[in-house]
């Protein structure tokens, strides 16, 4: 798969216990992440020319979560630092070849655990941008053929594992 994926997610981050000068709260998550990449086929013999057949490969994760949210204000900004236990629901959609019933379609629902940080920036009336990264494990035992086209029988890899997301996102503080 492509290194790169793309996705959509909304967290709801509420603070409401006063710890210093810190405060601490929970975080909800929801989030769709997916991964994409081209492969191209042999020719197929189409109306009397041939063509080639270009398929894609998906990797899907729909994940939800919750857990502890520290906000710790360093200056003009905060430093926001959370953890979330939850379950993912993941679906790799792999062509074989040209022939889309040959397929492998494969789903299934784990356990995962993020863990994030991020750096909230106000910037007027508790609105603001909040830039971050955060690592996510599923924990997932599904193996599959690292190669199915060369080698299906040869090295196995579990395509429901660990990602890293990095995001800019619009934030509202309450």
């Amino acid at each position: 798969m492509q290194p790169f994926g793309w996705g959509v997610a909304a967290h709801l981050r509420l603070h409401f216990a006063r710890v210093l000068k810190s405060r601490f709260g929970f975080e909800v998550h929801a989030g769709h992440t997916r991964w994409q990449q081209r492969q191209n086929f042999d020719p197929l013999v189409v109306s009397g020319g041939e063509s080639t057949v270009t398929r894609i490969t998906l990797l899907t994760h729909n994940d939800f979560g919750a857990g502890p949210s520290f906000e710790i204000p360093i200056g003009a900004v905060f430093l926001q630092i959370a953890a979330t236990g939850g379950v993912a629901v993941s679906t790799l959609a792999r062509p074989i070849s040209a022939d889309s019933r040959e397929d492998l379609l494969i789903s299934d629902v784990d356990g995962l655990i993020r863990g994030g940080l991020a750096v909230g920036i106000p910037i007027m009336n508790r609105h603001g941008l909040t830039i971050g990264s955060e690592v996510v494990q599923v924990f997932s035992n599904r193996e599959i053929a690292a190669n199915p086209l060369s080698d299906p029988d040869g090295a196995q890899v579990v395509p429901f594992s660990t990602w890293m997301s990095v995001y800019g996102a619009y934030t509202i503080w309450f």
